[in-house]
Parts: C-alpha cells; sequence; structure tokens
C-alpha cells in the first residue's frame, strides 16, 4: 500500500476522535462516533498490521476495542479482538 494511503487509513480513527472532543453531541451521537472510531481503529491495525508495524496495530486495536466497549457495542469490540488473537 502506497505511504499516503497507509497514512490516510490510520489517521482516520484520530480525526473522529478530536471530532468527538471538540463536539458538543448528544448521548446518541456520541454512541455513534465511538462506534466509528472502533471501525476505523479496526481499519487502521489491519493496514498497520499488512505494512509490518506490529505495534502500532496493536495500538490500534486497543483503541479499537476500548471505542467499541465505551459505544456499548460489544459485537464491535468481540470482532476486533478475535482478529488480534495470533493465528487471525
Amino acid at each position: 500500500m502506497p505511504s499516503r494511503n497507509r497514512e490516510r487509513a490510520t489517521n482516520g480513527p484520530h480525526v473522529v476522535v478530536q471530532l468527538l472532543r471538540c463536539a458538543n453531541c448528544t448521548q446518541e451521537q456520541t454512541r455513534r462516533l465511538l462506534t466509528a472510531i472502533g471501525e476505523l481503529a479496526q481499519l487502521a491495525a489491519w493496514v498497520a498490521a499488512d505494512s509490518d508495524q506490529p505495534n502500532a496495530a496493536f495500538g490500534y486495536v486497543r483503541g479499537g476495542v476500548l471505542a467499541a466497549h465505551a459505544a456499548g457495542d460489544t459485537a464491535l469490540a468481540g470482532n476486533i479482538e478475535a482478529y488480534a488473537k495470533p493465528g487471525c
């Protein structure tokens, strides 16, 4: 994956986190943004893993799981955790 595309993919979670911090959101909007953070973090973890950056991938997995749990989305958290297990 070209460096510019990798950078775009891995910046996604950070951009949404900044939006969440600056916005005056309802509880439902916050939940939806947290879910988006979890999904973007999962994608960023895949990109980092494919780019031979295991430490970065782990950080995205951890952040994604935390965001998914904060959103109350246990299915997403489980999906992210399953990817992080060896052999997946």
